[in-house]
């Protein structure tokens, strides 16, 4: 378990996902429990310093970043003496998906058509280009990925091998 302190305060934190990169790690969501007072108090602090420490079980200290300006968050008591907060940003909730969720990705944010066997050929093209990049997980059972993909970029990809997209839907037939 990851545990946060800041300003004497501490809670302990059993889920977080957040993007690594080379500057800095941006969190995208995080479940944090402990005492009422102490994780509304690190919540608080948070939401308004842009930074959470947060203290790894190998002793390593990881320095999580706001990083984006839109966060909610929503808590409530788990047990008489324990409470739940959990933290996510609303700007990329969109954008982070789990490998199985991809297709359903391209079909709810795109009008191009798009074959369900075209999949793995465009996400394997997606992480070379780091248009999908892969996030950073404690306590998540699932892996998950941030999208970065446009509607052209998409298009692009499809019309540079339209023979061979093309040749994958006749091999299907």
């Amino acid at each position: 378990m990851l545990v946060t302190k800041i300003a004497g305060m501490s809670g302990y934190v059993s889920q977080a996902i957040w993007s690594d990169n080379e500057c800095d790690l941006k969190l995208v969501a995080m479940t944090i429990n402990g005492r009422e007072m102490a994780v509304r108090g690190i919540v608080a602090n948070f939401l308004l310093t842009r930074y959470m420490p947060v203290m790894a079980n190998d002793g390593r200290e990881l320095h999580l970043q706001k990083g984006y300006d839109s966060f909610s968050f929503k808590g409530g008591k788990i047990s008489p003496e324990f409470y739940q907060a959990v933290l996510w940003n609303k700007d990329v909730k969109a954008s982070i998906i789990k490998r199985v969720d991809f297709n359903t990705y391209i079909d709810s944010n795109f009008t191009i058509p798009f074959h369900q066997r075209w999949e793995t050929r465009v996400w394997d093209y997606c992480l070379e280009m780091e248009w999908i990049w892969p996030l950073e997980t404690f306590g998540v059972s699932e892996k998950y990925f941030a999208v970065q993909l446009r509607e052209q970029t998409l298009q692009s990809i499809i019309l540079e091998d339209f023979e061979g997209f093309k040749a994958m839907l006749k091999k299907a037939a």
